[in-house]
């Protein structure tokens, strides 16, 4: 006799559970029976909001029962309402609730339940009393529909033609209701959701890799049927890694929001938008025609600078472009070889590139590179081998820079240029530049010894070794040498210093505060500026060997490298110049006043061991 009322206490009723007849209980329970059975077989919603409202007025003579959700914009609408005309339903659309709302709205303002006996005469009634007297109904008992967190979201009542009060069955009948359609609801919004996840980034809102896989497969069809063409573009921010690692990844989740944002605005109807990686976003044009116009718009709005808290980023990317048919035919072919078309574009420094298909066999190599790296790495198929830098004037000895070789038994030789932008974008350079100090730092201890406090160990650095932990290993791995910090002097590109300047400052003030030397490598073909000088507070300038290589017969290349050496001495900057071929070209960097020679002309890259036997 207990378990109906045991059952109900279960369902966590928002009312207090009174004694009820048993028949009352049972046709309550049927009730739950019914439309959660109804749920469980996955009936549409809007069946089983109609047979919870039929079930309900059957249950009172002479009623009508409906359901209102409360819409996005504050209003109520009505969600289901058998028994109501669809007249009497679009005048009760738009409710506000509140005091004058009506029993719903009410009960929704108030969060608890409302039964007005006599809708005529309540001043609660105000805003529905015209709809009650067109259809003659007289009472109206309501229970807010509640969501997980609790708050009102809706209303479940019974209107009566007849002036009524609620016995206690109705009420628990209305309160059960209502709970049945929460969590009917609540079920409904979480299917919502994990059908939003899996077609769309949870981050952005924009299409995921799922979706825009099915997006080409419908741009294939319809292509194959009006015998067209269209294309893909493969974004990818540049160096985003780099502002996750500084700045962490909340600031870098926000930044990506803005950007998609600002894609989205921009692209609108022409072109479908996905984001299918970390930084990494795939354009669908339907118009192949638009595809380079597209492009040039994506790399514009990238250019516009981008300000968050206290920060401004200046995020750049490149753009890879396939074209259905030509570049694949199938969904995997085309992204693939828009990837690839990405990664030449990064490479070449240009802001997009059209798929080739030399570039597949490009990506196959640098797959195969990858893969033998790791292998490099740990069976020591690096070596360093040092150039000598040598006193403009005297023509001493006076440092050395740490070159990495890579001799790979199966291929030979691997030129740096080859395996270190693989390196740099696996994340490789990291292991591979802690293994390039260590072993420098221990092999040129002897170079110390011989030629004073005069010697520089030169070495080269990735920018992606600038980041916070990998900057303090490489600093514990200095400290740890006893190589005097003074005489060591870490090169980062120019490219680098300017693109990240956001980035690299506080870590590059971070060495300087060690004690170790700071060079900028390839000066004076990029951004050649005082104010990143100034900035950068660095203690080396190495003019970069296209520079020099026609010094001797280009005017132009002449002028440029004078004043390169005037601006670093201005700045109180040691002058190197790479690349040093020829007497005449180190004759004349030497009138003009350059500091330190590097090159050919003085020595190729040798063991430490061939150094001290000079």
């Amino acid at each position: 006799m207990n378990t109906p009322n045991l059952h109900l206490q279960a369902f966590h009723s928002p009312v207090p559970s009174y004694q009820l007849a048993l028949e009352e209980q049972q046709a309550i329970l049927d009730i739950q029976h019914s439309v959660l059975e109804m749920v469980a077989k996955n009936r549409p919603e809007q069946e089983v909001f109609s047979k919870l409202c039929s079930m309900a007025e059957a249950l009172l003579p002479n009623s009508v029962s409906s359901i209102m959700m409360k819409q996005e914009q504050g209003c109520m609408d009505v969600l289901c309402a058998p028994s109501v005309p669809m007249e009497g339903q679009e005048k009760l659309n738009g409710l506000i609730p509140g005091p004058t709302g009506g029993s719903c709205g009410n009960a929704v303002y108030r969060n608890e339940q409302v039964f007005v006996v006599d809708a005529l005469n309540d001043e609660r009634c105000g805003d529905t009393r015209e709809v009650f007297q067109e259809f003659g109904l007289c009472a109206c008992w309501s229970t807010p529909v509640r969501d997980v967190e609790g708050r009102s979201i809706g209303s479940f009542a019974l209107s009566s033609f007849e002036i009524r009060e609620p016995r206690e069955f109705h009420k628990q009948l209305l309160a059960v209701g209502a709970y049945i359609i929460g969590i009917i609801l609540q079920r409904s919004y979480q299917q919502q959701q994990l059908e939003f996840m899996a077609y769309n980034d949870p981050l952005t809102g924009l299409s995921n890799r799922t979706s825009l896989f099915l997006q080409i497969e419908q741009a294939i069809n319809g292509a194959e049927e009006a015998d067209a063409s269209f294309a893909l573009l493969f974004l990818d921010l540049d160096r985003f890694k780099n502002l996750n690692d500084t700045f962490g990844h909340p600031v870098g989740d926000k930044v990506l929001t803005i950007i998609a944002n600002r894609l989205k605005n921009q692209l609108q109807e022409m072109a479908l938008l996905s984001r299918v990686g970390g930084d990494e976003f795939v354009i669908l044009v339907k118009d192949a025609d638009k595809a380079e116009q597209i492009a040039l718009s994506i790399i514009s709005t990238l250019a516009q600078p981008l300000s968050y808290q206290t920060h401004e980023f200046q995020i750049d990317g490149s753009i890879g472009i396939a074209m259905f048919p030509q570049d694949g035919k199938d969904a995997e072919t085309l992204l693939k070889n828009a990837d690839s078309a990405m990664y030449h574009a990064k490479k070449s420094g240009d802001d997009f590139c059209f798929y080739e298909p030399i570039f597949g066999q490009k990506a196959k190599q640098a797959f195969i590179i990858e893969n033998d790296l790791h292998r490099a790495l740990n069976q020591n198929e690096f070596q360093l081998f040092y150039q000598t830098q040598v006193d403009a004037q005297s023509r001493r000895v006076i440092g050395v820079e740490a070159l990495i070789r890579w001799f790979s038994p199966d291929r030979g030789m691997i030129s740096p240029a080859d395996f270190i932008p693989i390196a740099e974008q696996t994340g490789l350079i990291i292991p591979i530049g802690e293994w390039v100090v260590d072993t420098a730092l221990k092999a040129t201890a002897g170079l110390v010894e011989k030629l004073g406090s005069d010697f520089i160990l030169s070495i080269n650095i990735s920018g992606a070794q600038l980041v916070a932990e990998h900057l303090d290993r490489l600093l514990e791995l200095i400290d740890a040498s006893g190589f005097p910090n003074e005489q060591i002097e870490l090169e980062i590109t120019e490219t680098f210093l300017v693109q990240e300047a956001e980035l690299s400052a506080n870590q590059l003030e971070k060495i300087r505060a060690s004690g170790v030397r700071l060079a900028i490598d390839d000066f004076g073909i990029g951004y050649s500026s005082l104010a990143y000088l100034k900035r950068f507070n660095v203690n080396t300038l190495k003019i970069d060997r296209m520079l020099i290589n026609d010094i001797t017969l280009d005017t132009d290349d002449l002028a440029i490298t004078k004043a390169v050496i005037a601006m670093g001495h201005s700045l109180g900057l040691k002058v190197v110049a790479e690349g040093v071929e020829t007497n005449p070209q180190a004759d004349i960097l030497k009138d003009l006043q350059c500091d330190t020679l590097q090159g050919f002309c003085f020595s190729k890259p040798v063991s430490v061991k061939d150094i001290l036997s000079q």
